[in-house]
């Protein structure tokens, strides 16, 4: 826990990247501009272009069940308004798995194949998504508020970007024939909207 606010430092200064030379939104191209005209066309679209997938396709999987990706959708995009239309450098991955550390200090940043232009609360939804243990999205909220950062709608935000994270994965497990990490990404999905701190249990199924 001690090396938190060097992760979210190092996660600042990402952000603080100068991207005004950049045009789109979303997933870069080779250039490093936004594959979308918008943040929220891109959100929408729910791309990911290492996993292509049709949702018609997706649905011919005995799994996969349209009546949950359909409610985990419609809350995203009933979320979308609360977005912000600021436009920071994104990693898209970022957690310990492409940070690297000495235990003491962040030392670098690994694998930036995935990085993007849009909102920088997604970096955070992301971190918090897949942490079993850390609360990321509680603690980068006092880490915010100890250095005077105002950031309206974050709370919709998180949900609406961790809605997004968490529909992108039950769609990639179900391309690959996945039903046991397909189930444990529903069940986190499905915890992002409970009214109550997740437990372990929404990533132990």
């Amino acid at each position: 826990m001690k090396i938190v606010p060097q992760l979210f430092e190092t996660l600042d200064a990402i952000h603080r990247v100068d991207v005004s030379g950049y045009t789109g939104w979303g997933i870069t191209d080779a250039n490093g501009n936004g594959r979308f005209d918008s943040w929220t066309h891109y959100l929408l679209s729910l791309y990911n272009q290492k996993f292509m997938h049709r949702w018609f396709t997706l649905q011919q999987h005995t799994f996969w069940e349209k009546d949950v990706h359909e409610a985990f959708f419609e809350e995203m995009k009933r979320l979308l308004p609360y977005c912000a239309s600021n436009k920071y450098l994104i990693h898209r991955d970022y957690g310990f798995d492409n940070v690297m550390s000495d235990g003491q200090a962040i030392t670098g940043v690994l694998d930036w194949a995935d990085c993007g232009l849009g909102d920088f609360v997604f970096d955070i939804a992301w971190l918090d998504f897949f942490s079993k243990e850390i609360p990321y999205g509680e603690l980068w909220r006092d880490y915010a508020a100890c250095r005077g950062y105002a950031v309206p709608g974050f709370d919709e935000r998180m949900r609406c970007y961790m809605l997004w994270i968490g529909l992108d994965s039950m769609a990639s497990v179900a391309v690959k024939e996945n039903e046991r990490s397909y189930i444990r990404h529903r069940e986190r999905t499905r915890s992002v909207l409970l009214p109550r701190r997740r437990s372990d249990s929404d990533w132990t199924q």
